[in-house]
């Protein structure tokens, strides 16, 4: 909706769940380790940083697709509302 309206619809959730929430796991699921939890957790960063240093919608759409609900998706959420506000 924010695409196609050009960044004058926002969809807006607000959850205080603070990990995946499923109401049937899949079977393979298991909880991470602190290890994979840091991996997971520098990737989201170095791919935020990456998104903010290019600076264009295009880069902070690619940053939420591939981390929809990473730590930094709120940010992104507002950098891309001023992106395409400003187009």
């Amino acid at each position: 909706m924010r695409r196609a309206s050009q960044g004058r619809q926002i969809p807006w959730e607000s959850t205080s769940l603070e990990e995946d929430f499923y109401f049937r796991p899949p079977s393979d699921k298991h909880p991470l380790t602190e290890d994979e939890l840091d991996l997971r957790f520098a990737k989201d960063h170095e791919d935020w940083t990456t998104a903010q240093s290019v600076g264009t919608s295009e880069a902070v759409i690619k940053y939420l697709t591939d981390h929809p609900n990473g730590n930094f998706s709120e940010l992104a959420q507002a950098l891309l509302d001023k992106l395409l506000a400003g187009q």
